[in-house]
């Protein structure tokens, strides 16, 4: 069933403030991002906010607006099926998942800035809520999604391609995580609504 339209508008709104905080991090300069990003030894040392906040912190202005696009493109992919209650609630958690991943995981990250595996933990999540309204279309976007986060999990993967334009190799740890983080709250969902269509035909 299609959203009313005050939902679309909740679901772009959350996208834009989720956008509009990359910029406030990103333009109020190193100070801010140095205080919120992705740091190992700090996280050890009692600074958990930095779990969640790494990932509205950036590696310049091209990773931004790079992150940003992803995120639009996401919501404009699942704009007809995804709850804004639940793009919300995933915004919130997936990027938790992502931080814990990297600490948990992978213990050769020491920084990290982004929110790429944020925005697959998303896409993710969304594409499995939209399953019962598109089955065909959202399951074959789902099985293209997993083959990208399989293939950059092999070796000879090259993690430089992006190092021109942001400085850094891309962290497909934490594409990973957060591809996991949504692919798990998405199934969770799933299950719910099976286990209540179920009690209600009962």
């Amino acid at each position: 069933m299609l959203k009313p339209l005050r939902t679309h508008a909740r679901l772009i709104g959350i996208a834009a403030l989720i956008i509009m905080l990359f910029l406030l991090v990103e333009f109020a300069g190193d100070g801010l991002v140095s205080q919120l990003e992705f740091q190992r030894q700090a996280i050890t040392q009692g600074e958990i906010w930095r779990l969640f906040t790494g990932n509205f912190t950036h590696f310049g202005d091209y990773h931004t607006w790079m992150n940003a696009a992803g995120l639009a493109a996401l919501t404009a992919v699942l704009f007809w099926y995804l709850p804004s209650g639940w793009f919300a609630a995933g915004a919130l958690v997936i990027p938790v998942g992502v931080g814990l991943g990297l600490l948990l995981f992978a213990t050769d990250v020491e920084v990290y800035r982004g929110f790429s595996g944020a925005n697959y933990g998303l896409l993710a999540m969304g594409l499995l809520l939209a399953l019962p309204q598109q089955p065909k279309l959202y399951a074959l976007a789902f099985c293209i999604l997993l083959g990208k986060i399989v293939y950059e999990q092999l070796p000879g993967y090259d993690v430089d391609y992006l190092r021109d334009e942001i400085g850094v190799p891309v962290a497909v740890e934490a594409h990973l995580a957060g591809f996991c983080s949504g692919t798990f709250i998405g199934c969770l969902e799933l299950i719910r609504r099976r286990l209540l269509g179920r009690a209600s035909s009962d």
